[in-house]
């Protein structure tokens, strides 16, 4: 028999045992018991370390071709319970300590296996329900770690963003103060080309701020109560433009609906948001575009006619700025057709009930 099959079950503590050794004849040797450690114990046979052992014993153990019988029994419960088997192997690791390998009779292995259950029951498996539950309260202590360790990063990332984004707004409302004094100096009897010329400068400053508000307040949304849309990708980005149009954040809602039309080509109303916020703030070729998208997709739409007016203003608007003629919105929605269709229509009135307010700076998005 192999060395390791007697290595198969293993115990923290050593089970205490006693052997007798027989003769050819079933008879004891004289002088046992004798007393041991169980230290493996397993199905089909018994690793036993014992102490001193007489010369003699010792040798004929140790001839192995004679399968010398040995009697081992083990105290289960209360009761003194032998198993026979033969002596297979038996090493001197000096000091009066010796190990022997016992292997089970074929008669006695069923007995031997409901020793090796009783102690695998009393020893094993609570050593390894003790290992789990460790490994298991490390496992929920690593878990809540990283739980707090996220919780925190994210409450520092959204601390930072809405530092960022208030940063972005102060410098719009500081642009739009001055803009607005340097108009007030700006009148036709005191024309100036310099102040004309940095007034455009400021309001092109002025844009990329709006810009980079609109990019903060997306940016701050990931970490806010915002998140609560649903629907496709597409319609939850439209839905979260909704919430910042609402809000007065027009440069954050233009960048979800672009987003939206980026997601979803064929979806219609991300275009018509587009164009109201291209010409609240007075982008009208990108409001003419946006309009046509949206006219082109939607031909059965019940505002048809009041968004191809608007195409119409516009172009007319346009037009009349640069004194030359403006190449007309990729859409069917072309000026003479809405001057046909929708006559009454060359105000400035807004499109739709979507139209935000007039407001001169981007309000945060709610927290």
């Amino acid at each position: 028999m192999d060395e390791q099959d007697l290595l198969a079950l293993r115990f923290p503590s050593r089970v205490p045992v006693r052997f007798e050794v027989l003769e050819q004849n079933g008879k004891h040797v004289p002088g046992g018991p004798w007393q041991a450690q169980g230290v493996d114990v397993s199905r089909t046979g018994v690793r036993i370390e014992s102490g001193a052992l007489p010369a003699p014993l010792l040798k004929r153990l140790g001839d192995y071709e004679a399968e010398l019988r040995m009697e081992v029994s083990f105290d289960v419960s209360g009761l003194d319970l032998p198993v026979v088997g033969v002596c297979r192997w038996l090493k001197n690791f000096g000091d009066g300590r010796y190990i022997l390998g016992v292997e089970y009779l074929d008669l006695d292995k069923s007995r031997g296996g409901a020793i090796a259950n009783h102690f695998e029951k009393q020893y094993i498996r609570p050593k390894v329900r003790q290992m789990w539950l460790g490994i298991g309260g490390l496992f929920a202590v690593f878990a809540v770690a990283l739980i707090i360790g996220a919780w925190q990063r994210q409450s520092a990332a959204m601390a930072a963003a809405e530092e960022e984004l208030q940063a972005a707004i102060e410098s719009k409302e500081s642009l739009t103060i001055l803009i607005s004094e340097l108009e007030n100096r700006l009148s036709p009897t005191t024309a100036s080309p310099e102040l004309a010329k940095e007034i455009i400068g400021l309001r092109k400053e002025l844009q990329t701020v709006r810009e980079d508000v609109g990019k903060k307040s997306v940016r701050l949304a990931r970490f806010s109560s915002l998140n609560g849309a649903t629907g496709s990708p597409a319609t939850m980005r439209l839905q979260r433009g909704d919430e910042f149009f609402s809000a007065g954040n027009m440069a954050a809602a233009l960048i979800e609906y672009e987003r939206a039309s980026e997601i979803d080509p064929r979806l219609a109303e991300p275009y018509l948001k587009m164009g109201i916020v291209h010409e609240f703030q007075e982008r009208p070729l990108k409001a003419m575009n946006a309009y046509g998208r949206y006219l082109d997709l939607r031909q059965d739409a019940a505002d048809w006619y009041e968004v191809s007016a608007r195409v119409g203003y516009l172009y007319s608007q346009v037009s009349s700025q640069v004194g030359v003629a403006t190449p007309t919105p990729s859409s069917s929605a072309t000026p003479a057709k809405a001057a046909a269709s929708a006559t009454p229509a060359k105000t400035a009135a807004p499109v739709s009930s979507a139209t935000p307010a007039p407001a001169a700076t981007e309000a945060a998005p709610p927290t």
